[in-house]
């Protein structure tokens, strides 16, 4: 079995989950035994005290998490689920091999071109542009969408620790490593492409048709936009399958939880935008507050995630996108109503700039373009070398625990925090800091870019 396509031969299991919900055969006991190498992390990180409440506390985020998921397919625990997708993995191979079948190299480009619109390379391309030249509004929501799903899906893949399909039999083309953000080096279940092609079309069509929060116009048709919506879905999900990466199992995960990721992000705009605009801008105490809060739930996630040794990319991919999330919704608030404390202006009404920056709106366009991106890019350089100086200065290597498949628990800890630092601090400039420059400097779009259909107190009862 290729270690790329899901990490053991037997697919990863978790320690935790059969300590809760234990198998009742000597066979599953076997199946246990084989994978309890590839337990949580045991190593002393604080105290034996501190390590072993950390555990407790995993183990029920893992019980939490999980079961819910395995009672609604009709499952009295984990183990039993997981042994049943086990199950559908080994059959849904061949339903993997039926489709390759038709393989040709049309298919094996155009496939491979829509499997990277489903990877957070190419929305952290996409959500720049979409940020500084057209809807700064729903590219906020996108963001959430986008990266709330993909947080989603890695917990649950850590949770159940379900293999991709062995290769061979299966055929993987050779780039599929490259151009996955994992290396296909995380477990199957659910496929996040999956969910990503369906949570964040379904958010756009609800966004754009069917909103009553924002005013929004679209020139497209309904029809149109649900014919591309269903080439979308078919391009990438089948595509999984094409390339040989995931089971019908996985695919039938990941749509489930992106039907409802996109329409819950749908239904919390009000409240999400309630609460960023809630607390007073003029009072320091309410501003730390709610950046502390954001602070500590996405650490708290961090902590009890699931720990299956060797190191999946999952953990670190998440500390990448829980400081996605938490930059923006900093950047967002910056955006909505300013920090009159700091003395940084909202953006979310400018005046209108005529003429254009630079006389023509497509060049005005380029420019913010390229000069955001080399802003960015800078600033990611800049901090991530400096925060690797930091830990290395104090004996801790966070680029071995960025590269490691058995890392230390302190290099791990300071590869994660790197990483949410960066691009906690690159979505916020994205979403604020280069708008902002942008005003500064005279090249924003400008103009009143969102009209809300309520009034600010009514929008934590909007969805009443």
């Amino acid at each position: 079995h290729n270690l790329m396509q899901g990490g053991h031969p037997d697919g990863l299991r978790s320690d935790v989950a059969s300590k809760l919900c234990p198998p009742k055969t000597d066979k599953q006991h076997s199946s246990t035994s084989q994978n309890s190498s590839l337990s949580s992390v045991v190593e002393v990180q604080i105290s034996p005290a501190f390590d072993q409440t950390v555990n407790l506390l995993r183990a029920w985020f893992v019980w939490a998490w999980a079961l819910p998921f395995a009672w609604m397919n009709c499952k009295r625990g984990i183990a039993d689920f997981q042994q049943h997708k086990r199950k559908g993995v080994k059959e849904g191979t061949q339903t993997v091999l039926a489709v390759q079948k038709y393989r040709n190299a049309f298919l094996d480009v155009y496939f491979q071109a829509f499997s990277f619109c489903a990877e957070e390379e190419f929305y952290l391309l996409l959500l720049p542009i979409l940020f500084w030249n057209f809807d700064a509004t729903c590219a906020r929501y996108f963001v959430f969408v986008v990266c709330g799903g993909l947080l989603f899906g890695n917990i649950y893949k850590d949770v159940f620790q379900l293999p991709r399909p062995a290769s061979p039999p299966v055929w993987t083309p050779a780039s599929a490593a490259k151009l996955d953000s994992t290396a296909c080096r995380d477990f199957g279940f659910p496929s996040t492409h999956a969910m990503n092609a369906v949570s964040n079309s379904i958010f756009m069509v609800l966004y754009y048709y069917f909103n009553p929060y924002y005013a929004t116009t679209v020139s497209l048709p309904f029809v149109a936009a649900c014919v591309w919506m269903a080439v979308w879905w078919v391009s990438i999900i089948v595509g999984r399958l094409y390339l040989g990466v995931h089971t019908p199992v996985d695919l039938r995960g990941g749509v489930l939880i992106g039907l409802w990721t996109g329409v819950l992000w749908f239904v919390a705009q009000p409240y999400l935008d309630y609460w960023l605009t809630s607390s007073s801008p003029f009072s320091p105490f309410s501003s730390a507050q709610a950046s502390a809060q954001v602070l500590l739930a996405f650490f708290s996630v961090l902590l009890l995630h699931p720990q299956p040794r060797p190191i999946t990319p999952t953990f670190l991919q998440s500390a990448l996108l829980s400081g996605l999330i938490s930059g923006c919704v900093h950047g967002s608030r910056c955006w909505l109503v300013g920090s009159p404390v700091l003395g940084l202006p909202a953006l979310l009404s400018t005046p209108a700039r005529a003429p254009p920056p630079f006389g023509n709106p497509m060049l005005a366009n380029c420019v913010r373009v390229v000069v955001g991106y080399a802003a960015v890019l800078c600033l990611r350089a800049v901090l991530k070398s400096a925060l690797n100086f930091a830990f290395a200065a104090v004996g801790v290597d966070a680029k071995a625990g960025a590269k490691a498949s058995m890392p230390k628990a302190w290099d791990l800890f300071a590869a994660a925090v790197v990483k949410f630092c960066t691009y906690h601090s690159m979505a916020f400039a994205i979403s604020y800091g280069v708008p902002l420059l942008f005003f500064q400097a005279g090249i924003d779009k400008g103009g009143k870019v969102l009209e809300i259909n309520q009034t600010p107190k009514q929008w934590h009862t909007y969805w009443a």
